[in-house]
């Protein structure tokens, strides 16, 4: 006798392969670019990263693994297991790569790496956040590879796919908010977003493979998980709007005080060039040596301002030109001033060479104020305009934040409302199937005909006390046992005849059966079987209606045999 076919609890999904099959596309289209040496294939998203060679083959095993998984062939699960094992070292190799700081050149087996480096210690080398996704994804993969047991494996399987979602939902995050850990791990090489944007896809299908694997569905209405899915995407993009804004507020009032400063320099600068020109004037006229140490020191405190000056003005070409002159101005300046004070020690005082130098050191000061003046005005009027820049944003940030806080609060609310009234009218429709339930109970205990419930391997499930009237077996006993035991063993192919009937159409079956009864007494019964199945149309048992026909068959057959005996002897 052959077995009857075993239901399959591997979890089937259409929508597995397609998303599965897309993420081995990408990475293909990947790993092309750096084969054939195509750069707009390896960076699929401008300004976002370019995903390395190995991390497009490692989503080509990790596609390919969970493609494979939905397969029911042995040699389907074997690949799969192979991609995964592989998938696990390359990833497992690179974290020890990354904790260590070594160069096993395991990132450059494919291709050469040729382009600027993040990672110059080890050319092609995929990110921190890279690796540690698929190591997660490893992890899960291989779970799911495995013959479905325990449900602290789905829990498991479903805990893997959240971390390997999280961290490329985490990185897109960091991509929209410009907030740079969100997508580099403690300064190293960053996640592309087309790399997050794929961890997300993964991550979500070994999501939905546990859910649907535990048996779970999602029972909350469409509109519902719309608006929260909404109200979420809300929350999501108020926070990036914030943090970007916060980052641009700070980053003009930062240019506001950059301006106040170089206001100050320009101040403190010509505060110095009128103190070292008082002093060497002094000197000149009075002779009094009391005056070269503050020559010593005003001199080199105009040039210690100047190059801070400098500094602070590398960010503006035009302004970096205008200080060129400047500083030629002002050591032409120091140097005329230097001399005077080494002409005094030297020859005394001369009025004529004393007249000509102030004439010339007279022009040459009023060149620097008028470029000190310039100046001036140019970062005064960026000061302004940097200010109105930073009240902007300062105004923008605090209207629009309450704004955002605002439409969560009502959206969650209107969210939550619909939700209270679904849990409702589902609560309303489960007290009308708790009583609909409780009245086919009643019916069930109470009809007549012996009713029975079976399970894919023709297993009772169910068993009704007219079912006991007729078989003589309690509802304790005959739970679990398989169709034989109340089948006389001549009669046993008839099993696999039923379940094959039962196979190729899709209605109810009738027959006629000789059973056993407890006592070992052989009864003949008619049975109305039913097939079962779930909303995907996968088998969940048999149902089976059953009278016992037992009287009225040998009544039956003492009528034919009278009318026979009579016909022998009408005809004699």
């Amino acid at each position: 006798m052959q077995t009857p076919p075993v239901a399959s609890n591997r979890p089937q999904d259409r929508s597995l392969p397609w998303l599965a099959g897309g993420v081995v596309a990408v990475g293909a289209v990947v790993l092309a670019g750096w084969v054939f040496g195509i750069p707009a294939l390896t960076c699929l998203l401008a300004g976002a990263g370019t995903m390395k060679a190995n991390a497009a083959l490692a989503f080509m095993l990790g596609g390919g693994a969970l493609y494979l998984q939905q397969g029911t062939g042995a040699w389907q699960r074997n690949l799969g297991r192979a991609c995964v094992g592989v998938l696990g070292g390359i990833a497992l190799a690179t974290l020890l790569e990354c904790a260590g700081g070594w160069n096993m050149g395991i990132d450059e087996l494919l291709v050469r790496d040729t382009g600027p480096q993040v990672c110059t210690a080890r050319p092609g080398c995929m990110a921190l956040n890279d690796a540690t996704g698929f190591m997660l994804l490893a992890a899960a993969l291989w779970l799911i590879g495995r013959v479905p047991g325990k449900a602290r494996r789905t829990w498991i399987i479903t805990c893997l796919g959240a971390g390997v979602l999280g961290i490329g939902f985490v990185a897109v995050l960091g991509y929209l908010a410009e907030f740079r850990a969100g997508y580099s791990w403690w300064k190293q090489a960053a996640m592309p977003l087309s790399t997050a944007l794929l961890f997300m896809l993964l991550g979500a299908g070994v999501l939905h493979f546990a859910w649907r694997q535990a048996g779970m569905r999602w029972w909350i209405g469409r509109r519902t998980t719309s608006g929260f899915v909404s109200v979420l995407a809300v929350l999501v993009a108020v926070a990036a709007h914030s943090k970007r804004s916060t980052t641009d507020l700070i980053e003009a009032t930062g240019w506001v005080k950059h301006s106040q400063e170089v206001i100050g320099k320009l101040h403190e600068l010509r505060s110095n060039l009128e103190e070292a020109q008082s002093v060497v004037r002094g000197y000149m006229i009075s002779g009094d040596e009391s005056f070269l140490p503050l020559a010593d020191h005003s001199i080199p405190e105009v040039r210690n301002n100047m190059a801070k000056l400098r500094d602070l003005t590398l960010d503006h070409p035009q302004r970096k030109v205008r200080l060129v002159d400047l500083e030629k101005w002002i050591s032409e300046q120091l140097e005329f001033l230097q001399q005077l004070i080494a002409l005094r020690k030297t020859t005394g005082i001369d009025a004529a060479a004393q007249t000509s130098a102030a004439l010339h050191g007279k022009e040459i000061m009023d060149r620097i104020r008028t470029d000190l003046d310039l100046l001036d005005d140019e970062e005064g009027r960026l000061l302004v305009a940097r200010e109105v820049q930073a009240n902007a944003l300062t105004h923008q940030t605090f209207s629009l934040l309450p704004l955002g806080v605002l439409l969560s609060v009502l959206a969650l609310t209107v969210g939550l409302l619909r939700l209270n009234r679904e849990m409702s009218e589902r609560q309303r429709g489960l007290d009308a199937l708790r009583k609909a339930n409780q009245k086919l109970r009643l019916h069930f205990e109470q009809t007549p005909m012996g009713v029975v419930e079976w399970d894919p391997q023709f297993r009772v499930t169910e068993w009704n006390p007219a079912a006991r009237t007729i078989f003589g077996f309690s509802r304790e006993e005959a739970l679990g046992q398989h169709a034989f035991f109340i089948v006389p063993e001549l009669c046993r192919h008839q099993v696999d005849q039923i379940w094959q009937a039962l196979r190729d159409h899709s209605g109810g079956e009738r027959s006629s059966n000789q059973n056993l009864r407890k006592d070992g007494t052989t009864i003949f019964c008619e049975w109305y079987n039913t097939p079962l199945s779930d909303d995907e149309g996968s088998s969940t048992g048999v149902a089976s209606l059953v009278l016992e026909v037992t009287e009225s068959r040998r009544t039956l057959e003492l009528l034919a045999w009278e009318k026979s005996a009579l016909e022998l002897i009408g005809s004699a």
